[in-house]
């Protein structure tokens, strides 16, 4: 709440009492996230002054695009770019991970409740085979609440050594851990754009991901991943039988996603992109 507090008083000096032109790159017009009442409050009496300030508001996805028009502006003013990917530290594989006799099933999030964690653990809850391992990469330490549900549900209903939780890794270091990979899954509650599907899809592994925001920008349902709603444990787990145990639908996955992200941003485009924003502001003043 204090940042956005912070920028929506730095916009608004700057649009009224300068000629300075304002560009805000805004990754989640929609609110979802803030624990209290009050960062609610400034975060919905701040945002649409930050956009009338603003001369161009960069969001990574039509749909992020759709909600600032509805919390505030202008279709004129808003340029899509969507974040960029590291490509050199990704390569394609596609059979590899899939002839090991463990279905290994990867998640990479942060772990706070618009991720969905808990619905992928019930979800596992449901794969009675030993042969299913689910590998836990990210940040646990947000919301200690949320760690504290989601390690008592492990606890408890998932005892044994199918569990694998790493912590936040480097890029580096998760490179073990997706060549590994037989499926991804993604089951937030919302996602303004989703790159961790587009790595993925780079490292040639399967998506299983919710339809929830700009997910179906990236994932088309049964031509580059598997789309199911979010909350919905049963989908999912059905969702990860189906995919472990078709060779032909994996494969279909494979290359959709593969084409996806292949004509996803690197950094330096989408930093070209916003860096041309920049001067079209710079030629009108």
């Amino acid at each position: 709440p204090l940042s956005n507090l912070i920028i929506f008083i730095a916009c608004l000096l700057l649009r009224l009492f300068s000629k300075v032109k304002i560009a805000i790159v805004i990754d989640e017009p929609k609110y979802f996230g803030f624990r209290n009442l009050t960062g609610r409050f400034i975060s919905w009496s701040t945002i649409p002054i930050c956009f009338w300030s603003a001369h161009r508001i960069i969001p990574p996805s039509q749909i992020s695009a759709n909600q600032c028009k509805k919390i505030g502006t202008t279709a004129n003013k808003i340029r899509i770019i969507p974040p960029g990917i590291n490509k050199a530290l990704v390569f394609h594989t596609t059979e590899e991970s899939h002839q090991r006799k463990n279905v290994n099933i990867l998640y990479i999030a942060y772990w706070t409740p618009k991720k969905g964690l808990i619905y992928l653990l019930e979800a596992f809850s449901k794969l009675e085979n030993n042969f299913y391992h689910l590998h836990l990469v990210g940040d646990a330490g947000r919301f200690p609440s949320y760690r504290k549900r989601v390690l008592e549900y492990i606890k408890k209903n998932l005892p044994g050594n199918r569990i694998h939780i790493y912590g936040h890794l480097s890029h580096e270091d998760l490179e073990p851990i997706w060549n590994k990979a037989t499926i991804f899954v993604l089951p937030s509650l919302w996602e303004s754009y989703g790159m961790v599907i587009v790595e993925a899809m780079l490292h040639g592994v399967p998506v299983i991901a919710t339809n929830v925001g700009a997910i179906p920008e990236l994932v088309k349902d049964g031509v580059s991943g598997l789309l199911v709603p979010p909350k919905d444990s049963f989908a999912l787990a059905e969702a990860i039988k189906k995919l472990s145990n078709d060779d032909e639908l994996r494969k279909k996955l494979i290359e959709g996603g593969y084409k996806v992200a292949r004509n996803a941003l690197s950094w330096e485009e989408s930093c070209e992109k916003v860096y041309q924003i920049i001067l079209e502001l710079l030629d009108n003043r």
